[in-house]
């Protein structure tokens, strides 16, 4: 949330829209944008929700359009739970700038995890999605998962950003970057050896 105006963006709101509604009106915010990393259902479960609520179109990388839409199927498969894939959709590609009042929220395309997978930089913080996990690498087992874009965008997050920026997962807790970097530099390390072995 931008404090100055009270705008805010809404990321990532994998489920219950009636809490996240909640908790926006104890801030006395003003949603302006709900922005997905990428397209798998836990990451999207209240978006449809909140778009009713809101008036707000969902904002995605295009190159997840297919993975937003098949969500239903992977939905009831993997945990039994029914899915609505929102109507009102707002698509960009690769890098875009969404603007809170004074403030900038800035999206990165990182695909690997999936296809149009981004990370979205707001001030020091850094929402990753499933690209970066605290000391792990997001899962390319998905459909669209790709290890080696992954590794590459890992090692671009980690040589981009301040040290002081906060790495913000999908899942787990927060990290700096500097403890990214190192943690990155040394796993490096760990699959030259692991290559170099008989």
């Amino acid at each position: 949330m931008d404090k100055q105006s009270s705008e805010l963006a809404i990321i990532d709101p994998g489920d219950d829209a009636e809490a996240i509604a909640n908790k926006i009106s104890e801030m006395n915010g003003q949603p302006r944008y709900i922005l997905i990393t990428h397209g798998h259902f836990d990451h999207i479960g209240a978006v449809a929700k909140l778009s009713e609520l809101t008036g707000l179109s969902c904002s995605i990388d295009k190159r997840d359009l297919a993975l937003l839409q098949r969500a239903p199927l992977y939905a009831m498969v993997l945990e039994k739970k029914e899915f609505i894939v929102p109507n009102d959709l707002s698509l960009f590609e690769g890098a875009r700038s969404f603007h809170l009042g004074t403030s900038t929220i800035d999206a990165w395309h990182f695909p690997g995890h999936t296809p149009g997978s981004v990370c979205y930089n707001f001030g020091p913080g850094i929402f990753t999605g499933d690209t970066l996990l605290s000391e792990q690498m997001g899962s390319t087992a998905w459909p669209g998962g790709n290890r080696e874009q992954l590794t590459k965008s890992v090692d671009e997050i980690t040589t981009r950003f301040a040290d002081e920026a906060v790495l913000l997962p999908g899942h787990g807790g927060a990290w700096t970057l500097k403890a990214a970097r190192q943690w990155w530099q040394a796993a490096a390390l760990d699959r030259v050896k692991e290559q170099g072995k008989p």
